[in-house]
């Protein structure tokens, strides 16, 4: 079996050596909110086994409507507030060790400058903010890996890939190498809000988002703790109550179309 083993430190010791933990979360919605709950817990157990949190930079510009209240972790008195500022606020009340958290009230965008860092996960339900970050992260290579999650009403799906060294012939695809029609512009979607709660949860099942965001972090958790990655792709249904998954498997991201480069990877080893 072939394994990726995670990495957070890049270069040689003793020197040039940097340790990232900086994880951006683009999205603080159905997806979003959760996942930033699953990253805190994340942090507090990482610090109680000795070892250095994560820096959470969460990306939203939308604001908290009365139909999100039900679905998404929003109160009556939410309504109109920053979502990430909001989650933010509320997480640095309780838990003083994350006061670098930061909340960005604009839009990530392909013109979006960010440092290089550890992780980048898109929480978002539509092809434009993807591709924003295709523009932004994997092709320019600001980001060690990045997570996506996304779904439909009942059914949903989680890839971890590597956003750099894409001349080496086998590593973890990104998402927008996986589902190359997320980059066809001429391809309509449908993103529009829904206009009541009603509406809402006949367009997407009420737990499909926790259910989704669950194997995503467990996966994110596993990569840190641990220090591997097995199944880099996670399909769920929660239609037929199942879940499935892919290993690191070359034939199956040439059936994809994926384009690879001639270097070895050293990061993929057989387990």
């Amino acid at each position: 079996m072939l394994v990726h083993q995670f990495r957070t430190r890049v270069g040689t010791p003793p020197s040039l050596v940097m340790t990232y933990n900086t994880i951006h979360l683009i999205g603080a919605g159905g997806n979003g909110a959760p996942m930033l709950m699953r990253l805190h817990k994340i942090h507090t157990t990482l610090r109680a086994l000795g070892r250095s949190g994560l820096q959470v930079i969460v990306w939203d510009m939308d604001t908290v409507s009365p139909f999100n209240i039900g679905r998404q972790p929003f109160y009556p008195a939410d309504v109109g507030r920053n979502k990430a500022d909001l989650l933010i606020s509320r997480l640095k009340m309780i838990d003083p060790s994350i006061k670098s958290w930061e909340a960005r009230q604009e839009r990530f965008t392909a013109d979006t400058t960010i440092s290089t860092a550890l992780m980048v996960i898109t929480c978002v339900d539509n092809k434009e903010a993807r591709r924003g970050v295709h523009k932004a992260v994997f092709e320019k290579e600001r980001s060690l890996y990045w997570l996506d999650l996304g779904n439909e009403s009942d059914s949903g799906q989680i890839v971890l890939g590597e956003a750099t060294h894409r001349s080496r012939k086998l590593r973890l695809p990104v998402v927008t190498e996986l589902f190359p029609e997320i980059l066809d512009e001429s391809i309509p979607e449908d993103d529009s809000p829904s206009c009541s709660t009603e509406e809402a949860i006949e367009k997407q099942g009420l737990f499909v988002n926790e259910i989704v965001v669950g194997h995503a972090a467990d996966l994110l958790w596993g990569a840190l703790h641990h220090g591997i990655v097995t199944k880099p792709v996670v399909y769920v249904s929660t239609k037929h109550h199942t879940v499935s998954s892919v290993g690191i498997n070359q034939d199956f991201y040439k059936r994809k179309g994926i384009k690879t480069g001639r270097r070895n990877n050293p990061l993929i080893v057989e387990m």
